[in-house]
């Protein structure tokens, strides 16, 4: 499984971030709420893909460069276009929420949250909302796990990329740095790696 893991995690941070000149005002809107929570240490602590565990002091992360995408479901990363895309500097309470214009159709769509901890990230590519590059070890990604989310029939997600359903109204995500208490629990570890944020080795 963690091979697999490592895979699905470059897979979700190595996007295009052009953005697509398909999109339109007509539809409905995709929100990601993205909530960074200390431990009783007063740190972030993040899975790895390896099921270990790093942390992070807040400081290092707030005021930190953010990249939110939404793709068409299933897309080939590094190939297909962005529907729409945003980025953005962490705040100082470590909640982002990213929502999307009012674009989308019925169907299904997947979102990646990329915080580029390490990586350098300067003004114009912040200003001109510019490709996304690979991230780098220290810096963090959405990830999730589980396939619960994708519908009969829609294309499987790239394994770690967050799954949207737009149905006749609007559709929202909420992701957390997840963790487990025990890394020996194997059922622990696993719920830990849905719906999270995880640090790149």
């Amino acid at each position: 499984m963690l091979p697999r893991l490592a895979t699905a995690l470059l897979l979700a941070v190595s996007v295009t971030g052009c953005v697509s000149e398909d999109a339109s005002d007509a539809g409905h809107a995709l929100t990601m709420s993205a909530t960074l929570t200390v431990n009783a240490d007063g740190e972030l602590e993040f899975l790895s893909p390896a099921a270990s565990l790093a942390t992070h002091a807040p400081a290092d992360v707030t005021g930190k460069p953010y990249y939110v995408g939404v793709f068409p479901a299933g897309f080939s990363s590094g190939n297909d276009p962005a529907l729409w895309q945003r980025w953005g500097e962490v705040p100082p309470g470590l909640a982002i929420t990213e929502t999307t214009d009012p674009m989308f159709e019925a169907g299904a769509y997947d979102m990646v949250l990329v915080l580029y901890v390490h990586t350098p990230i300067n003004a114009a590519q912040l200003a001109f909302e510019e490709s996304p590059p690979a991230a780098a070890g220290g810096d963090l990604a959405s990830f999730n796990l589980s396939n619960v989310d994708v519908l009969p029939g829609d294309p499987d997600p790239a394994l770690g990329t967050l799954r949207l359903n737009v149905m006749d109204a609007d559709a929202s995500v909420e992701i957390t740095n997840r963790t487990p208490t025990d890394l020996a629990d194997r059922d622990q570890t696993l719920a830990a790696f849905e719906r999270t944020i995880l640090i790149i080795p």
